[in-house]
Order: structure tokens, then C-alpha cells, then sequence
């Protein structure tokens, strides 16, 4: 029994009446301690951070700053080991959600508000009260971030205010920019809202003048943020420039000087919400400091209402201190509180169950088995693969590899230039690239009947159709008019969907759309990292598409530059642009049709395919089988019934239980949507032999799973683009393994290691030994500096590589490197048979490697006859080991500072004989084995388009 049970009733309250609000004491008349202060706003700041609301800052960063924010409430709070307890079990589950979510905004942002109402669980008194307070604005901020990630008219409604506070600051004498939800701060007005609200109820009345005042500083911050925001192109142009060094070369490069200035420069206005978020939590701080707070009331609906630590006055049913039984007797009223708890509990699992599962659920599956893409011939498209010969990279922006794709995952291909009425009815999809020449009327009422009667039509296009289409510039009109009338023939096609490409360049507020990227939960992209999708996409416009089009992917932190800039990435915001929440892919439906407008190419092209698999494949499985979709407006309706019925659950009487089970609830059924949508992608499979026009190529998997060495970038000195276009000049389908997966595994031919700084585990290297055993082909690039983390996978092989450095207090000596010299060493005289015409191979740090199986063979040799390069068969199958994490990287491949090198076809003839030489063909010979490349001539070539 509660100690305060026999304590006398405040002054001023009448025998078995509860105090009021009014009565609280003289404690009630003062603000918070600082510590629990702290507390609040580094757990507000934290939420805000977590749901990715104040402004671009990449994973890791985003989870170290959130982590830190967590860390200061927990020890501003100095926990009891019982609230320790509870707090590290939410927090477990919520970091394993996250890292099963890929670590996605949405989920972190859920995430962190559970964790946040955990923390209400054990306190007491106006500590409780005030943690309560900042656990339902950030659980209904994690739920109205949910909402926006996951139904279309949410994000609109939401994209639509952004606009609106924007246009509002521009009123100041800005330039009004057109923003979105993300840089418009309504997150952050939000929470705020929620957090005033429940802030307000807690004091005593009279509240008009702390109603006021408080309301007027978070307005006026607001304020300042959007007139600040409106003036970002100005106050950019007013800070410095970031120093160039005097030279980019490796060898000359010195380190310039750091300058505050010029690195705020960087930060507008991408990170301008962070400092709006800042001046917000210090307006709460004073809220909570300087106003009077009561405790909270003694009537509570917990199960267990000595929580609080406050217990209610016994009522009239209750026994007096002086009775002898031992257990009281609940009352009618405490029963019925308990009920009503749980029965919002079970309600707040319902609604929070039913918004996740109409929003994500069921995720879709499927591939091309039986399906028919036809792709109109018409348009801008050289359908022409990668070929030998050809070393320049002009064959990295075409289409060839895009049918065996398609047949990989087991659709028909069929090109149409007239897409007749023959060729419609055979369409399980249709597809459209770059397409500028006047479309016949009679053309485009084929294709839309063909929609309107259950086809589904996809539309690629992007800025780069102007330079594309006009090979002398000089004669032609400017860039923008040749974009204006190279655009109007697609969007008079698209007419009849409500859909438009504009007349713009999308650009990433970095060099690339990682981190800069927001998906949805539509088939196309749910279960595809926001990494990849990053990947996916490299220069394009953007899509006017109102409601009710369905966004897939949004740039929420990209911009658009009016016309065909030609610019790449990192790029300052042009008034006349649009900030944030840009539309880079939508969905509009029409009859029983679909159309979907994609605003980039490269997913498409032979170079992006690599990583664009993923997203093409689903895309194309999503169109061609049209499964049940989360984003179908009935759907939309019952999730966002599902979304308000969480928030006034968390809002409405606030329980931490709720508060938790919600979040936890929401977040574990879309972390599940993700997981199965991961392994239910569409795979591509090996290719049939069944007809001898079959377009399914062998498929070489690049491994990106085990951080690998090599950029992403395209064209870096330090990516693998030439490699993959040699892997497709050989007959590969080359594709990049982004996560490992022993079923994509199972249907490879061949499959690359570069340089893991991961170790494979067991399971792994088991099942890599199975590959090769029943046929498959392993290449690893392994150097001593990267041997360590390979060594288990060498073992199992039987290779062997000393490591470098050596590991301290071993007595074994470090490897030594060879060096890179093409005329001393690196002669694979085995491809000739006699030692008289050898060719020439490149290595960029070669090591001595060695191999215990007797019946190896060493292909390449180095110093002192010490072997780079040994092949092993293995059952069916074999493994090659080369001794250089870099030999496949474009600085050694034959493409170097942007220009393709003399020797290029040195490494491109090695790999074609060596890819003939492990499948056994016959032994292709290059047709000049004399030929040698001179270093004096290393550094002269064609420019390599980027």
C-alpha cells in the first residue's frame, strides 16, 4: 500500500474530492530542473534528426548524432537500473529494426520515439509529466513521417504546405523558392504544434499570456527560417568559395587551409533546417524552464497507477488505514480505468497495424515468366551492346544489354517501330525511350486505348535527349528551345495520364543521389536500399504530377535547374528552381491501366544496369503482372484512417505503453514489408539454350557486399566501369552483387571479388565453394594490404598471400609489392606456347601469391619468377586468383583522368583471353602479340564522356 495513502488531503480540498489543477502546491509554480530540461530538447532534437527532418546528412552521420542526442537524455536523467532495463530492451529492438530497414528515416524516426516513451516508464511526478509531453510530439511526428513515406496524399498534402511556408517567406523580399515539406519545415512546426499543446495543458491556468507568448517565439523562428530560406541564393554568393588545392595529383597534392565560411557555403540550404530545429528546442527549453508546471493528475488509466508515483486518495470503497485485510478491494473506478487502458492499447496496435499493413502490405513479387515487353524502336535508342574493338565508352549510355535483362528474367522482347495493333495486343508491357518526333494521332490513340483497357506503359526520358539527338550543336537552335521541343512530343503522349517531364535538370544536393533519395512503399523500389536507388538514377529532370499520381522516387534533398544545364552534381540552388521533394518517377492510373513516368535513363543503360537491376526488374515485374499495390487509393483511405487513429491514441490522454506500442508496432510491420520485398525480388536467371535466337547472357556478379574497393561514382579514376563493359564485351550480363544473395549466386556464371575489407563468413565461403563446384567461375583480386580480411576465402582455395603490414608480434615477414612495370614483368606467355611473342598485362600493385594445390596453373609471373596470377579448377568449375585488389579499377583498366590511356587494349586482350581460358574455349589470341604500350605514351587519349 502507497505511503501517502494515510497522508491528510490538501489544504482547500473537501473531504473525498481529488485535487484539482489549481492546487498543486508551491512546487507546481516552478519550471523544470535543468537536468530534465536537457533531457527534453536533446530527446526533441533527437526524434527530428532521426526522421531525417532537419535537412541532408548521410546514414552514419545521422545515426552518430542521434546516438549522442540519446546518450545526453539518459545521463541528464540518471536512470535507476529498473528504467535502464526497460530502456535497453526498447532500444535493442529498435536498433535492429533499423538495421533491418536499412537504416530508412522513416523507421529511425519510429524508432526513436519509442525509445523516448520508454524512458516515462519508472518516473515520477513533473518529470513524468514533461516526458510525456516530448514522447507523444515525437511518436506523432514518427507517425506523420510514416504517413508521408508511405501514402501518396499524404506526401502531398505535406509537399503542398512546404510550398505554401515558402511562398510565405518569399513575401519578405526573398525569392519566394518553391520547396517542398523537407525544406519548408513542416516537420519541424509539427512537432512543435503537438509539443505546445500538451506544454499548455500542463500549466495552471490562467494560460492566455504563456499561450501567447510561447505561440508568437515559435512563429517568429519559423519566420526567421523561411526569410533566411528565401535569401539562400544571396547568402551563398556571399561566403567563399571552398580553396582548390594547386594540384589534384596524388603525388603533388597539399591539403588547403580550413574556412568556416566557406563551409557553410556548402550548407545552403540543405542544412538550414538543421539550425531552424536548433532555435526550436531552445524556445522549448524556456517553455519548460520558466513556466510553472503541475504535476500530473492523480487519476490515470495505467494498469498500475502507482507508476506515477503519485497514488489517488482512497475512495469510499476502499478500506481505511486502520483495517485489518490485507488487500483492499478495487473500485468500480479503478477497474473501469484499467479497462479503458486496455482497450486504447489494443486499439493503438490495431490502428498502427492496420496503417502499416494497407501501406506496405503485401509488398508484391513476380518476374517476367511468360510476359512480353515491347519496346517502341522509334525513339532515340541504339539497342547496340558492347562489343570488342570498341574500348571507348560511348557504349556505356546505350541499350544494348537491356533485352538480355529482360530475358534473363524470363520475359519476351520485342522491338516495335510502328506499334501496331498486333504488336499492343502481344504487350504485357510497353516501353518508351526518349521518343522525339511527332507523335500521328492515330499512334497515340492506339496507345491509349492500349491503356485504358488494362496496359501497362512505361515512359523514360531525361535532359540529355537535346545532345543526343544533335550531333553539331553549332547548327542547331540553343540548348533550352531543342529541350522544349525534343520534350513536347512525350508529354503530348503522356496528355491523357496527367503526367509531364518538365523542362528542367534534376540535380542531387551532392555528386550523387545516395542519401539524397526518398522511395516509397510501391513494388518498384520497396525492398531496394536508398543506396542502390542512389546508384540507380545519374542526370535527368524532373515530373509534374499532381494528385492523385503516386510518387515512387522523390529527390528530397535535389533541386532542378530550369533547362539542359549539363551540369552534374553539387550544384547551388537556382531561385528559379524547385528545392527538395522533386519527382524523379510517378505513377498515374488510367482506366484499367497504368502509366509510369521515369525521368532518368540510366537504370537502363548498359553501364547504370549494373546497379540498376534491381530497379528495373521490379519495375518491370510491377507492370507486367500489376499485383495489389499499397498505394491503390482504397488502400491510401484505410491507411490513413490507420495513421490518425495512432496519433489521437498517442495524443489523447498520453501512455507511454501506447506511445511505445505503436511506434514499435508500425515500425516492425514496414521493416517486414521491406524484408519481404527484399527476398521476393525478381532474380535474373541463367539463360535457356532452348532457342538459338535467346537474348539471356551468362551473368557475372561483381561482389559490393564486403566493401569492396572502387568508387560508385561513374568514370572515377578508382571505378570498375571500364571492367564491367569489358565483362560485357566478353558475353556477360555484369551486374553488382549490392547484398549477398546465395539464390542470385546460384544463377551466375561467374562471380568477382575485388578487394574485400569485410571477411566473408563461413556460411559464405561455403557457399561460394558449391558455385564453383557445380560449375562457376571465381575471379579474386586480392593484394596483401587486403589479405587479411580475405583469408578465410583464400584458404578454402588453398591459395596462398602473406599479409601487409604484417601483424604485430608475428615473425612473419611482410609481403614486398612488384611494382607496376609492363616490360619487366606481367608476360602471360602461357596464351602463345613459346616465350617469343608474349603479350603485355597491367598491374597497379602487384603481390607474390602461391596456390598449395600442385595442379594450379600460374599464368602470370612477376620478379624472380614469383607467380601474380593462378588458375585452379575445382570440380566443374574453377577459381583464379590475382594478386592486385586494383588490377580491374579504371586507372589500371586503361581509363585514366578522364581519358582513355594507350594501353588500354593491353588488359582488355588479357581479360579475353583469360575469361576464354577458364571456360574452357579455344584460346583467343590478341592480333598483335608484339605490340607493347610505352609509358611515355600512358597519358594521352580520347576524352571519356561523363
Amino acid at each position: 500500500m502507497s505511503s501517502t495513502r494515510n497522508q491528510p488531503d490538501p489544504p482547500n480540498v473537501k473531504p473525498g474530492k481529488k485535487p484539482n489543477r489549481q492546487s498543486s502546491g508551491k512546487a507546481a509554480s516552478l519550471g523544470m530542473a535543468w537536468p530534465v530540461v536537457v533531457a527534453a530538447v536533446c530527446g526533441i532534437l533527437a526524434v527530428w534528426v532521426a526522421a531525417g527532418s532537419t535537412g541532408f546528412l548521410v546514414t552514419p552521420l545521422r545515426h552518430a548524432v542521434v546516438g549522442l542526442l540519446l546518450i545526453a537524455v539518459v545521463v541528464a536523467l540518471r536512470l535507476s537500473w529498473r528504467r535502464w532495463i526497460v530502456v535497453l530492451v526498447v532500444a535493442a529492438v529498435g536498433a535492429a529494426f533499423s538495421l533491418l530497414g536499412d537504416g530508412l528515416p522513416t523507421v529511425d524516426g519510429l524508432v526513436t520515439a519509442a525509445i523516448l516513451a520508454s524512458l516515462v516508464f519508472g518516473a515520477g511526478g513533473r518529470e513524468r509529466q514533461v516526458l510525456m509531453i516530448v514522447a507523444a510530439a515525437a511518436g506523432s511526428l514518427a507517425v506523420f513521417r510514416a504517413a508521408c513515406h508511405t501514402v501518396p496524399t499524404a506526401w502531398s498534402i505535406d509537399n503542398a504546405i512546404g510550398h505554401a511556408l515558402g511562398w510565405l517567406g518569399g513575401l519578405a523580399g526573398g525569392d519566394s523558392p518553391s520547396v517542398g515539406g523537407s525544406l519548408g519545415g513542416v516537420d519541424l512546426l509539427f512537432l512543435m504544434a503537438v509539443f505546445y499543446i500538451g506544454w499548455l495543458r500542463s500549466t495552471p491556468p490562467p494560460r492566455t499570456g504563456r499561450a501567447v507568448a510561447a505561440a508568437v517565439a515559435i512563429f517568429i523562428v519559423q519566420a526567421i527560417y523561411l526569410v533566411g530560406l528565401s535569401h539562400a541564393t544571396q547568402l551563398a554568393a556571399a561566403l567563399p568559395e571552398p580553396p582548390m588545392p594547386a594540384s589534384l595529383d596524388p603525388g603533388d597534392y597539399r591539403p588547403t587551409g580550413w574556412n568556416v565560411l566557406a563551409e557553410l557555403r556548402g550548407w545552403i540550404p540543405w542544412a538550414m533546417p538543421l539550425a531552424a530545429a536548433v532555435l526550436q528546442t531552445i524556445i522549448a527549453a524556456a517553455m519548460l524552464r520558466w513556466s510553472p508546471l503541475e504535476a500530473p493528475p492523480t487519476e490515470s488509466v495505467e494498469p498500475r497507477s502507482g507508476a506515477t508515483g503519485v497514488s489517488p486518495a482512497p475512495a469510499s470503497g476502499e478500506l481505511s488505514s486502520g483495517s485489518t485485510e490485507p488487500h483492499p478491494s478495487p473500485t468500480d473506478e479503478n477497474v473501469a480505468a484499467r479497462r479503458l487502458a486496455r482497450g486504447l492499447f489494443a486499439a493503438a496496435v490495431a490502428a498502427a497495424v492496420l496503417a502499416g499493413f494497407m501501406a506496405a502490405w503485401p509488398p508484391g513479387r513476380g518476374d517476367l515468366s511468360g510476359k512480353t515487353v515491347v519496346a517502341y524502336g522509334g525513339g532515340n535508342v541504339d539497342w547496340t551492346p558492347p562489343a570488342h574493338g570498341v574500348l571507348e565508352p560511348d557504349r556505356a549510355r546505350t541499350y544494348g544489354l537491356l533485352p538480355s535483362l529482360v530475358a534473363n528474367l524470363g520475359g519476351q522482347w520485342i522491338v516495335s517501330d510502328a506499334l501496331a495493333d498486333e504488336d499492343l495486343k502481344r504487350a504485357d508491357v510497353l516501353m518508351i525511350i526518349y521518343p522525339f518526333k511527332p507523335w500521328p494521332k492515330d499512334q497515340r490513340r492506339r496507345i491509349e486505348d492500349y491503356v485504358r483497357a488494362g496496359g501497362s506503359l512505361l515512359v523514360v526520358t531525361g535532359p540529355t535527349i537535346a545532345q543526343e539527338i544533335h550531333s553539331n550543336p553549332a547548327d542547331e537552335p540553343g540548348d533550352a528551345a531543342l529541350l522544349a521541343g525534343n520534350i513536347r512530343p512525350i508529354n503530348e503522349l503522356l496528355d491523357f495520364a496527367g503526367l509531364a517531364f518538365r523542362d528542367d535538370t534534376a540535380l542531387p544536393s551532392t555528386e550523387s543521389w545516395i542519401g539524397a533519395l526518398s522511395g516509397s512503399t510501391h513494388p518498384a523500389v520497396l525492398g531496394t536500399s536508398l543506396r542502390t536507388l542512389g546508384q540507380t538514377l545519374q542526370w535527368g529532370c524532373t515530373i509534374d504530377a499532381g494528385w492523385p499520381s503516386r510518387p515512387i522516387l522523390i529527390g528530397r534533398w535535389g533541386l532542378s535547374e530550369p533547362g539542359n544545364t549539363g551540369l552534374g552534381g553539387n550544384a547551388l540552388p537556382d531561385a528559379a528552381g524547385q528545392w527538395g521533394d522533386v519527382t524523379l518517377a510517378a505513377e498515374r492510373l488510367v482506366g484499367r491501366g497504368a502509366v509510369v513516368a521515369v525521368a532518368d535513363d540510366w537504370h537502363l543503360t548498359n553501364l547504370g544496369m549494373a546497379d540498376g537491376y534491381g530497379f528495373t526488374g521490379r519495375l518491370l515485374a510491377y507492370l507486367a503482372n500489376r499485383p495489389s499495390n499499397p498505394q491503390s487509393m482504397w488502400r491510401q483511405v484505410l491507411a490513413l484512417l490507420g495513421y490518425l487513429g495512432a496519433f489521437a491514441l498517442i495524443v489523447w490522454r498520453p501512455s507511454p505503453v501506447r506511445a511505445t506500442a505503436v511506434c514499435l508496432t508500425l515500425a516492425a510491420v514496414l521493416v517486414g514489408a521491406t524484408c519481404q520485398a527484399r527476398a521476393n525480388g525478381p532474380v535474373p536467371a541463367a539463360p535457356t539454350q532452348n532457342s538459338p535466337t535467346v537474348l539471356g547472357r551468362p551473368i557475372a556478379y561483381v561482389d559490393a557486399s564486403h566493401f569492396e574497393v572502387g568508387s560508385d561514382r561513374p568514370w572515377a579514376n578508382d571505378g570498375m566501369d571500364g571492367f564491367l563493359l569489358t565483362l560485357a564485351r566478353n558475353g556477360y550480363l555484369p551486374l553488382k552483387l549490392d547484398r549477398w544473395n546465395p539464390e542470385q549466386l546460384k544463377n551466375a556464371s561467374l562471380l568477382v571479388v575485388m578487394g574485400p575489407a569485410q571477411p566473408f563468413s563461413p556460411g559464405e565461403i561455403r557457399q561460394i565453394r558449391e558455385f564453383v563446384e557445380k560449375g562457376g567461375h571465381a575471379i579474386l583480386m586480392v593484394g596483401a594490404t587486403e589479405a587479411a580480411a580475405a583469408r578465410g576465402l583464400l584458404g578454402e582455395f588453398e591459395f596462398e598471400l602473406q599479409p601487409s603490414p604484417s601483424p604485430t608480434g608475428s615473425n612473419q615477414a611482410e609481403a614486398e609489392p612488384m611494382g607496376q612495370f609492363p616490360e619487366a614483368f606481367g608476360q602471360f606467355n602461357t596464351i602463345f606456347g613459346d616465350d617469343k611473342t608474349p603479350g603485355s598485362v597491367w598491374f597497379f600493385q602487384a603481390w607474390p601469391i602461391d596456390c598449395k594445390d600442385i595442379h594450379s596453373w600460374k599464368l602470370v609471373w612477376g620478379f624472380n619468377q614469383q607467380p601474380v596470377v593462378i588458375h585452379r579448377v575445382l570440380d566443374k568449375g574453377s577459381v583464379v586468383l590475382i594478386g592486385d585488389s586494383r588490377f580491374a579499377l579504371n586507372f589500371n583498366h586503361g581509363y585514366f583522368d578522364n581519358r582513355i590511356v594507350a594501353s588500354a587494349p593491353d588488359n582488355a586482350h588479357f581479360w579475353r583471353w583469360l575469361l576464354s581460358w577458364i571456360k574452357g574455349q579455344r584460346e583467343w589470341i590478341p592480333p598483335d602479340a608484339t605490340r607493347r604500350a610505352s609509358p611515355e605514351t600512358s597519358r594521352v587519349g580520347k576524352e571519356v564522356p561523363r
